[in-house]
């Protein structure tokens, strides 16, 4: 290594700048474990800022699924087990950016709780990143209509999200053209 090299190395390390490289070079890396969640690794999990990244630079975008759930709760544990032994579950993720927030640190800044903080709940973001809040799961008590216990209800709602979205989406192209 040439000498000037290694003096900007040198400098660098007695100046922090090994942490600055490390901030820098690799920002995109996930710091998530999803495996230690309990999540089902076959399933691309992002975190919320990663998703609403990449729904923005994809040609045709895809809408957003947030699963918030509790690393403690029995509830999310039990289902976070059926969505790890389902097929179905893995296939219908890809037509979504799947999103899991589990502790309020990772919570955006925006309103995620449209009737409470509970979990296991599911919301979802159209095309544009918009909260839909008319997509709710259906098996579920007036006053928790995002709550999720099966892995047959989140399958449920997320078809019929990409079904309702996607129509609301084309609509909204198509007012747009006239």
């Amino acid at each position: 290594m040439s000498l000037s090299i290694h003096k900007k190395l040198s400098s660098l390390k007695m100046h922090g700048g090994w942490l600055f490289i490390l901030i820098f070079l690799f920002p995109f890396a996930s710091a998530v474990d999803w495996a230690v969640r309990g999540l089902n690794t076959n399933v691309e999990w992002l975190t919320y800022t990663e998703a609403i990244t990449k729904q923005k630079e994809m040609r045709f975008p895809k809408p957003i699924c947030v699963l918030f759930t509790g690393p403690r709760d029995q509830t999310s544990t039990e289902l976070k087990r059926q969505l790890r032994e389902s097929e179905d579950f893995v296939e219908i993720s890809k037509e979504f950016l799947m999103v899991n927030i589990e502790n309020e640190a990772e919570e955006p800044k925006r309103n995620f709780m449209p009737d409470g903080s509970y979990v296991p709940r599911m919301l979802f973001l159209d095309k544009e990143a918009k909260l839909v809040l008319d997509q709710v799961n259906k098996n579920e008590k007036e006053w928790h209509k995002y709550f999720y216990r099966t892995v047959s209800d989140v399958i449920t709602s997320m078809k019929w999200a990409r079904i309702n979205i996607e129509h609301d989406y084309r609509l909204r192209q198509i007012k747009d053209e006239l």
